[in-house]
């Protein structure tokens, strides 16, 4: 049986000698109108369906079976690669050993709808919370791998014993029993994530109508708690977590790419263009990029490859981006809803612009963010 390069050739020489046979008829046909004056016949007309068929009928069966086959197996491993390569990686026995932290407010939808989300794609999912009531939210997902990740902002010191849990954890083997045999595992630190919850922020207008109070709650949540936590431990646990990453790899039995441990600031952004008090709005997000610029810079320094062509050696680099999600809350955006959006098939069809955003769209691209070799500065997502 012939393989399939002899069937490609087969069908390229085919259409070779089809091409050159319409051609040679062609030239002949032009030649002799050339040479004779008496007017060509007038043309029998057929109908639409009748010179649909007969073009239809001319058509190589091969050609059309080898392009049926051919687009048949694209679309198989379209659909295998999206459904199988956005998964966490596993232990051969199946346990979870990769894991992700999201510093954020557990209360949110949006926090909420992600960590959910993370989880099912196989990632321990550790939540930074505050206060009993955060707590109390974590532990209602009813789920061993959604874990609370308590902190205290009292000082730098409470801080680096707060984040001094996580490195524990990290540098302690799991243990994991299969029948009679027993084995251990560490926890891989894929990557840190920093939301910000724009959605509970007071609405002025004017200057004059700003609160001290305010305006001195949204320095703390928006900068000075983030940078401390940044610079009191985080980054340093990413950090060792690539110096870390060939022997966890060696020791679990798993392979574990070259991506170097992320650190992505998450701006969830609702904009409304009816709403006119958006300057507290505006300054929050305006702190936060403020702080995202200052940490790309420093970190930007460790950087000892070329982008995309030598990687970088250093493992006290570690990727750092932003994911920018434009929420339009005036178009109703099905963001946080996951279902079949039947204006969005119709777009699709159309060319009509869909502002409308499944959460699968935000949660895949938050993936694919922890699992690039490589990352851009930013990232915008419209919704």
């Amino acid at each position: 049986m012939p393989d399939f390069a002899d069937s490609v050739f087969d069908v390229s020489n085919i259409v070779f000698q089809t091409s050159k046979n319409l051609i040679s008829k062609s030239y002949d046909h032009m030649r002799n109108i050339w040479i004779d004056t008496t007017p060509p016949p007038t043309p029998v007309h057929h109908s639409v369906i009748r010179t649909s068929i007969n073009q239809f009928s001319r058509l190589d069966l091969k050609t059309v079976f080898l392009a049926t086959v051919l687009g048949g197996i694209g679309t198989y491993r379209y659909l295998k690669h999206s459904k199988t390569q956005r998964r966490a990686r596993l232990l051969p026995n199946g346990r979870r050993f990769e894991a992700v932290l999201i510093v954020g407010p557990p209360t949110s939808v949006v926090v909420q709808k992600l960590v959910n989300d993370l989880n099912r794609r196989g990632y321990i999912v550790y939540v930074t919370v505050t206060n009993e009531l955060e707590v109390k939210a974590i532990e209602s997902e009813r789920d061993a791998d959604i874990k609370p990740l308590l902190l205290n902002y009292d000082s730098a010191l409470t801080i680096r014993t707060s984040l001094l849990r996580l490195a524990s954890i990290l540098e302690t083997p799991e243990l994991t029993h299969t029948g009679d045999d027993s084995d251990s595992y560490f926890l891989h630190f894929k990557g840190a994530l920093i939301i910000a919850d724009y959605f509970k922020y007071p609405k002025y207008s004017k200057l004059a109508e700003i609160e001290p109070r305010d305006f001195n709650t949204m320095i703390q949540n928006q900068f000075l708690k983030i940078n401390a936590l940044l610079q009191n431990g985080l980054i340093s646990a990413l950090q060792e977590s690539n110096n870390r990453r060939n022997e966890i790899e060696k020791f679990n039995g798993v392979s574990i790419s070259e991506c170097p441990s992320k650190l992505i600031f998450v701006n969830f952004f609702p904009i409304s263009t009816k709403e006119k008090r958006r300057l507290f709005l505006d300054f929050t997000l305006d702190i936060n990029n403020l702080l995202f610029e200052y940490t790309y810079k420093e970190n930007r320094k460790n950087y000892f490859g070329i982008p995309y062509i030598i990687p970088n050696k250093n493992p006290d680099y570690i990727d750092i981006t932003k994911l920018q999600v434009n929420f339009y809350q005036d178009e109703e955006s099905k963001l946080l809803s996951s279902s079949i959006d039947m204006l969005k098939l119709r777009s699709m069809f159309s060319g009509i612009r869909n502002k409308k955003l499944t959460s699968r769209k935000f949660h895949h691209q938050v993936f694919d963010l922890l699992n690039t070799n490589s990352l851009k500065k930013i990232y915008t997502i419209n919704a």
